[in-house]
């Protein structure tokens, strides 16, 4: 690692070596030069196998007196590789930023390429408005045979740390040539980037992996309604998994603590309370509507505080239900992607544009079906053109056991998701007391729990059991997770929905786990189980053909149990995370400006 030219165009590089138990320093420099804009470019290189606590590489740009800015790499015995931005005063280093460079294992003989520079710069427009005088700007960029890139660190002359907008980044080959004085060349990233948050220590860069389309280091802020763990909630999981593996850091705006909060944290992002008012019917009621107009009070302030606080690069708003956030994201100058899993096809065309108008504040629309796209075009025919549907990746179980080869006593039926009058619980409840009736035995797994404020419909569904003498074939399990236990032991799985659905996340996991479906002829669901043939669909509100789907299925229980195994195969690629994460994170991007 101690190779090193001799003499260049400024002069003699000085060099020096120590031995400090069993441990080799060498040092280099080159002391005759005077620059306020310096580019340093060092290749190094180890022949042997990192042991121990691991190698270190430090590379100064310039020094003034006591007083330097410093890069230093880290190379591992696992291979991995530590970029630190450093700032010495008077031998005491402050930690500016630190990054595990993305996508590197390192390996004996491997020539790893650095390029610092330190560059003094005023004339930016934000200099001019933030700062009487110029920013000073550190930059670390490594390069390993140029497949990866990270620009990191920026500072201002008054110790506090800015935010660096659109119009300060590096874009291109041509640019990150023009930063690196030449020395990038074909290794440019296609986007370099440079952003903090608030004054906090500076935490920026951009990643380049050819392999991608982009992978920005980005702050993003995103807002979801509930913290609980349902369809739209898992595929904001989703979402955030696929933020964080692009190298965003992801912050997560929930009303409050739920079994998502725990989910949110796993896949590498963090939480944070900030209560917002959601768009639900139960607002067209005076008292529903007297208690959202009291969240939006709250709400605007809260989340004021919290955007201009972490000043996002933008805001992925997980659902249209929350308008606030696309509100204040623009008021505050930050880029939203709202994603929309609403479809109230069956809405008047006044409450429907009531809904869709804050649409008009995003920068990016995604749907989860083209149903949704559609209903949100019938409002407004602008937003619909210029919406993408991305079908929600729905994560199955680890394994699919088969079904029973033969039905022997009641047929086992499961219900899964929320406890509502649109969803049909109290349909498939009577489709069962139908099936009695005619003599078929059945019973009924109830997997699911309400919104707050609808506890009047959990109990008019209890009353409905005792009515129909069901307590002994009816369950209602309350929320569980994972579903995949309850949907094993179920026969055939039932997607009762009375109105529009957006899409069906429980008609996907039921085929996932390998069951014939009944669901709902309409909406979105069409979409869910499009070829799907180990699926009846039925008429909404009708328990009566529920229960012909059931019969018609155990008239020919050998097909349709063989076909829901083969379906669950088709369906595994076809909402498969990996195509939903590729997706949702190109839309991000692209909306940053990448």
């Amino acid at each position: 690692m101690d190779s090193l030219a001799g003499s260049g165009v400024f002069g003699k590089w000085q060099r020096s070596r120590a031995l400090d138990r069993g441990r080799v320093t060498v040092n280099a420099s080159l002391n005759s030069v005077s620059s306020a804009d310096t580019a340093v470019q060092v290749q190094v290189a180890q022949d042997r196998a990192t042991t121990g606590a691991g190698n270190y590489i430090s590379v100064i740009a310039r020094k003034i007196g006591t007083t330097d800015y410093r890069v230093r790499l880290k190379v591992l015995s696992t291979g991995v590789v530590n970029a630190t931005l450093f700032r010495s005063v008077n031998g005491v280093l402050t930690e500016l930023q630190r990054i595990d460079v993305p996508g590197l294992s390192y390996t004996p003989g491997q020539v790893l390429n650095v390029c610092f520079r330190r560059q003094r710069v005023g004339d930016l427009d934000a200099a001019r408005k933030n700062l009487a005088g110029g920013w000073r700007r550190a930059r670390l960029v490594v390069d390993c045979q140029r497949q990866h890139c990270l620009v990191a660190g920026t500072r201002c002359g008054r110790d506090r740390y800015l935010r660096i907008g659109q119009r300060h980044q590096w874009t291109g080959r041509d640019q990150l040539r023009q930063l690196l004085g030449g020395c990038g060349r074909d290794s440019a990233a296609r986007v370099v980037s440079a952003s903090t948050l608030g004054e906090q220590i500076g935490e920026a860069g951009a990643v380049l992996d050819p392999t991608a389309e982009s992978a920005v280091r980005r702050r993003v802020l995103v807002a979801h309604p509930s913290a609980e763990l349902y369809g739209s909630d898992r595929v904001m999981l989703e979402s955030v998994e696929a933020f964080v593996a692009a190298g965003c850091r992801v912050l997560v705006a929930l009303p409050g603590p739920g079994p998502l909060v725990s989910e949110v944290s796993t896949r590498g992002g963090r939480v944070v309370y900030c209560p917002s008012p959601v768009l639900r019917k139960s607002a067209l009621r005076p008292a529903g509507f007297l208690r959202l107009t009291a969240e939006a009070t709250r709400g605007l302030g809260s989340g004021l505080a919290l955007l201009l606080r972490a000043r996002p690069e933008v805001v992925y708003v997980s659902t249209l239900t929350i308008p606030l956030w696309l509100l204040l994201a623009r008021l505050t100058g930050c880029r939203t992607v709202c994603h929309v899993h609403e479809a109230e096809g069956s809405a008047s065309i006044r409450l429907r544009r009531l809904l869709a108008a804050p649409m008009f504040a995003a920068n990016a629309i995604v749907a989860n079906s083209e149903f949704s796209r559609q209903v949100l075009g019938s409002a407004f025919p602008s937003l619909g053109s210029r919406t993408t549907v991305v079908y929600n990746g729905v994560l199955g179980p680890p394994s699919v056991p088969p079904s029973r080869q033969s039905i022997v006593g009641a047929v086992r039926l499961a219900y899964v998701g929320r406890l509502s009058e649109r969803k049909g619980v109290d349909v498939a409840v009577s489709a069962v007391a139908e099936l009695i009736r005619r003599g078929t035995p059945a019973e009924l797994d109830i997997i699911g729990s309400i919104y707050p404020g609808y506890e009047w419909y959990e109990a008019e569904l209890a009353d409905q059991v005792q009515r129909l003498g069901l307590s002994d074939r009816v369950r209602l399990r309350g929320f569980e997770n994972p579903v995949w236990p309850r949907l094993a032991e179920a026969d055939i799985a039932l997607v009762p929905s009375r109105w529009d659905e957006p899409f069906g996340n429980t008609a996907v996991e039921a085929v996932l786990a390998g069951r014939p479906l009944i669901v709902s002829d309409s909406s979105g669901l069409r979409e869910a189980v499009a070829g799907v043939e180990s699926a009846i669909s039925v008429p909404p509100d009708d328990a009566g053909a529920i229960a012909d789907a059931v019969e018609a299925m155990l008239s020919r229980w050998p097909d349709y149990s063989r076909l829901a195994m083969v379906n669950a195969a088709g369906a595994a690629g076809r909402f498969d995370p990996r195509r939903y994460r590729a997706r949702i994170t190109s839309i991000l991007l692209r909306t940053c400006g990448c």
